[in-house]
């Protein structure tokens, strides 16, 4: 239902969606002489898959069997037991704001996210052919290379809080994009000099819907760190990427489509993170929580539906592709 819901969208006056249509239309016509610049690996998928189908929206299934079916092998390899909660998690957010529009970047995140098994397994071989996998869908991914020697370094539980108090210090005093903006070389780097207009239009840290949830759950799994530990195999390579997310999203707080660009990729292990508080609960006491779990993602759904998929921004109304 995933594949299908995302697949066939037809969403004509959103920005990515109208791009990325025009562009495989495009393709299908001057193959990769398009005048459409996107990533190398974006761009050989859309003429691989213009050798069979010239349908738009036969390519919109295919980008969204490939993004939701990375994050479906991931959530079974990482939290299997709550497969279940780890894919509603995975509705209510990541997959209306990738699946549904950034494709590109969806694609990269799932990725990174399948790349975190040679980084447990100290693969760094393995993870840098990842990774660059990722950046060949999306240059933003490259800030996924961080996790591995962070990853490597296997702080205690002390030390991360350390860390998480000084990013938050950092975003409260002085966050990182005015710093930035004064340095020669942004005008210079296209796609920096791009986003640059928007330093200074700071998201703040407690003023930031998406930091502040992500702050209780690294919180959350800081406190239980070792009891969680314990019991989950996956912990610490799960946690280690988010905390890097939550720090991110608040020293670069005044630069937001960096601070929320970059981090994303870091918190692709959210899905599979929050169901690991269930760990904690006993039989009996687990239904309440997953009650209290499935309200809060109602709420969170509700609250992309009125921010995100709104008329203004081209997800609203839902429209299928088969019917224009």
């Amino acid at each position: 239902m995933l594949v299908i819901f995302a697949g066939f969208r037809y969403f004509p006056d959103q920005g990515d969606y109208s791009e990325y249509y025009r562009a495989f239309e495009d393709v299908t016509k001057v193959g990769l002489e398009s005048q459409f610049e996107f990533e190398p690996g974006y761009m050989i998928l859309m003429w691989i898959i213009s050798w069979f189908t010239n349908d738009v929206a036969s390519f919109f299934v295919i980008l969204a069997m490939i993004g939701v079916g990375l994050n479906f092998v991931g959530i079974k390899r990482y939290i299997p037991k709550y497969v279940f909660l780890a894919i509603m998690c995975y509705f209510v957010h990541t997959y209306i704001m990738r699946e549904m529009g950034a494709v590109r970047a969806g694609v990269a995140a799932g990725i990174c996210f399948l790349s975190l098994k040679y980084v447990e397994e100290c693969r760094l071989g393995r993870f840098i052919l990842g990774v660059i996998c990722a950046v060949c869908f999306h240059l933003s991914a490259i800030v996924f290379f961080l996790v591995y020697p962070i990853y490597q370094l296997n702080w205690r539980v002390r030390t991360m809080w350390f860390i998480l108090f000084l990013c938050m210090a950092i975003g409260l005093i002085m966050p990182l994009g005015r710093v930035l903006s004064t340095m020669p070389f942004v005008n210079d780097i296209s796609r920096l000099s791009g986003y640059a207009k928007d330093i200074n239009v700071a998201l703040g840290v407690f003023s930031n819907p998406t930091t502040l949830k992500q702050l209780v759950f690294i919180s959350g799994g800081l406190l239980f760190y070792d009891r969680l530990s314990r019991k989950i195999p996956h912990y610490r390579v799960l946690i280690t990427s988010y905390l890097l997310s939550v720090c991110w999203l608040m020293i670069w707080n005044d630069f937001p489509i960096f601070s929320g660009r970059f981090a994303m990729y870091f918190s692709v292990t959210e899905i599979a993170l929050i169901p690991c508080f269930l760990y904690l609960f006993n039989r009996y006491s687990k239904y309440v929580i997953i009650s209290v779990f499935i309200l809060f993602s109602f709420v969170v759904l509700y609250l992309n539906g009125i921010t995100y998929l709104t008329k203004e921004a081209g997800y609203f109304p839902y429209k299928m592709i088969v019917l224009y």
